[in-house]
């Protein structure tokens, strides 16, 4: 079953909305990540189960996060055989669409400082915290933003006579854009390690779709017919959020606490 698609009849937690089921799964992450110490510090043992239980929550957070995700150009599906009349694949309607990105900036993108656990970081590591959550957050974003999924977006569009009623890639990439520098559009223009750190990853994605390098540790033999890499009108559009966010930066400059780094970022 391809991941990228949100079957009727499947869903975690017995549904078929991963914004509603992943909301309650971060509910419950919530309450786990404070039982952790309790649970795994023991007299006499060292911090291991600690850090171990620790991490796992983490990249469950990161996980749970990557079911929303798969909603972007996503669709739903309805297995037929020949005789039966209608599409077996059905994009998401717009909206749901919408609603994810939304969930996303809001509560992945938008930093969860329930997992930032100072009590917890201290007894298993002198420094680290900041690439954790980066590192869920990014594993996210790249989930978001993979070759296929943008392909998908943009034929999605090309294939509706009324290409404003399906959610563009246009459309997914300034929502992307403005949720992950929501600061550059405040009054007074602040941005801690954490966004900055999730910043600089957007950025780093978006060198590694437009300037993509040769994996030479790629398989000789795959499986499968060859995925077609990122479209050149797909290329051409990430150019333009670049454009747009360095006019955004340029004008926050005045506004912003620490304009190196506001230019950092």
């Amino acid at each position: 079953v391809d991941t990228d698609e949100i079957h009727g009849s499947h869903g975690a937690v017995g549904d078929a909305d991963p914004v509603k089921s992943t909301t309650l799964g971060f509910r419950n992450i919530e309450r786990v990540v404070t039982y952790i110490p309790g649970a795994t510090i023991r007299p006499g043992e060292d911090n291991s189960d600690l850090r171990e239980l620790y991490d796992r929550t983490v990249n469950q957070w990161a996980t749970e996060a990557g079911h929303v995700a798969t909603m972007i150009g996503g669709a739903s599906v309805q297995y037929k055989s020949g005789s039966q009349p209608g599409a077996v694949y059905t994009p998401l309607p717009r909206a749901r669409q919408v609603e994810a990105v939304r969930f996303l900036n809001e509560q992945v993108f938008r930093t969860p400082t329930y997992l930032i656990r100072p009590d917890i970081a201290r007894r298993i590591e002198a420094g680290g915290m900041l690439n954790r959550i980066n590192g869920a957050q990014g594993r996210v974003l790249a989930r978001l933003l993979e070759d296929q999924r943008l392909n998908r977006l943009i034929e999605n569009q090309a294939l509706v006579s009324n290409p404003q009623s399906v959610y563009s890639l246009a459309d997914m990439l300034d929502d992307l854009r403005r949720g992950i520098f929501s600061e550059l559009q405040g009054g007074n223009v602040s941005i801690d390690p954490y966004r900055r750190g999730l910043q600089n990853t957007f950025l780093t994605r978006m060198d590694e779709k437009l300037n993509p390098k040769e994996d030479e540790d790629a398989p000789a033999q795959q499986f499968g017919p060859p995925q077609p890499p990122l479209s050149e009108d797909a290329k051409a559009m990430l150019r333009g959020e670049l454009i747009s966010l360095r006019t955004a930066i340029r004008a926050a400059i005045p506004r912003a606490s620490n304009p190196d780094r506001v230019r950092q970022s």
